[in-house]
């Protein structure tokens, strides 16, 4: 079969969070391949090869991947924004592609896997446990080895599914049902529960480019509502107002447990806690970041292309330290409406005229007819709202007015 002239970064996954994926790669002088289980994905129109694949069936992508490689010349296996690192790795080990590899790809996909090598290597030691079913005595167990307060987690999905965070006294069967809730929501069919802790938390994504050399991108902090039990992310800012000595102390960090691994190019994104004078390691992947934060707030906020410098390098290529730089100096933030639990009726939104200073962007996550349940992990969200101006009060005046010109009806 002969080949296309055309060179392709291949994207995984087709939401909102990879448009500016495939922009990139446009931008780059690249065609682009674009795999999702759905085929109504709002990329599917976007892309130049659109194929209905789940990103997380590693044998079917690789299957697709020996088809393409006799037609195309795909330069990049791209992920970011979504879990499903170790099919990155695994499709670019198989077309001998740039990749941080499939053994720190499991490793960091996996929180349980994680967090005994964290304890191996003496990085990191909280109590956890390993949960494959639920039986008697468990919650004695549990009492025993970590104690209140605790979390109960999924062990390799994202948007905090499966979570309940338990402060106080329980009984057997509500831990059951909440241990069930988390095994449900993990794909390898098993959770952990592990000592909850109190504290500020920060997105830290770093990137290593092809020489190996490490490269700090920014810190974002994030906010969170735990009043239900729940781990509900709130809203986000960037930059953080952390001191510089503290931003130096994380990064210094974030490259000693990431070289630890075994990471030598690519992504490495922490989501990371200050407990008191503690640094703790909520988890890290090999991909970049969601949540809309380096493909709008950063950019917003500073300037920055960490999407350009990662692709770049997935593509086997040096890129301008420029990049990483800031080019000016905004307060970015998001936020969320939280329309009550019922069926969409109605979706409005009256935009906003901008000065030249300030950056809005509104995206909807439901539509008209769907279903909003009780909020129980960051999923469930309808909107996100990201705004962008010359200093936090600014910004948050935007938001508030991006607000009130929203209106989701449910009934």
């Amino acid at each position: 079969m002969r080949q296309s002239r055309d060179s392709y970064v291949w994207i995984l996954g087709g939401g909102q969070l990879q448009i500016p994926n495939i922009l990139c790669a446009k931008e780059l002088g690249y065609k682009t391949i674009v795999t999702d289980q759905n085929k109504n994905c709002i990329c599917k129109k976007k892309a130049d090869l659109f194929f209905c694949v789940d990103i997380f069936d590693i044998k079917k992508n690789i299957s697709l991947s020996k088809k393409l490689k006799k037609k195309y010349l795909i330069k990049s296996i791209f992920v970011g924004g979504i879990d499903c690192t170790v099919t990155q790795a695994s499709l670019a080990k198989q077309l001998n592609l740039v990749s941080s590899g499939i053994t720190c790809a499991k490793l960091t996909n996996n929180k349980y896997l994680f967090r005994k090598f964290l304890q191996k290597k003496n990085i990191l030691s909280i109590p956890f446990m390993k949960i494959l079913k639920t039986y008697n005595g468990l919650i004695k167990k549990v009492e025993n080895k970590i104690g209140y307060p605790f979390i109960i987690k999924n062990v390799d999905n994202s948007a905090s599914r499966g979570i309940e965070i338990i402060t106080k006294k329980i009984d057997s069967k509500q831990l059951d049902e909440y241990v069930s809730s988390a095994i449900k929501a993990s794909r390898c069919g098993y959770c952990i529960i592990e000592k909850y802790y109190h504290g500020r938390e920060y997105t830290v994504e770093t990137l290593f480019d092809v020489k190996g050399n490490f490269h700090p991108c920014f810190i974002t902090e994030r906010y969170f509502n735990h009043s239900n039990g729940k781990a509900l992310e709130t809203g986000l800012r960037n930059p953080s107002k952390l001191k510089l000595k503290d931003q130096i102390k994380i990064f210094r960090f974030a490259e000693r447990v990431a070289k630890s691994i075994g990471i030598k190019v690519g992504p490495a994104k922490f989501d990371l806690m200050i407990s008191g004078k503690k640094l703790i390691i909520i988890e890290m992947t090999t991909r970049l970041s969601g949540g809309f934060d380096c493909q709008y707030l950063v950019p917003a906020a500073t300037g920055k292309n960490i999407i350009k410098a990662a692709m770049l390098t997935s593509l086997g290529e040096k890129f301008n330290k420029e990049l990483l730089m800031n080019k000016y100096s905004k307060v970015g933030m998001t936020s969320s409406v939280w329309p009550k639990p019922g069926k969409i009726k109605k979706i409005t939104y009256k935009k906003i005229k901008l000065s030249k200073d300030e950056y809005l962007k509104v995206f909807f996550t439901k539509k008209k007819n769907d279903l909003i349940y009780n909020y129980k992990n960051c999923a469930d969200r309808a909107c996100f709202i990201i705004a962008a101006s010359i200093n936090e009060k600014s910004t948050s005046h935007l938001i508030k007015k991006a607000k009130k010109n929203i209106d989701i009806i449910t009934k």
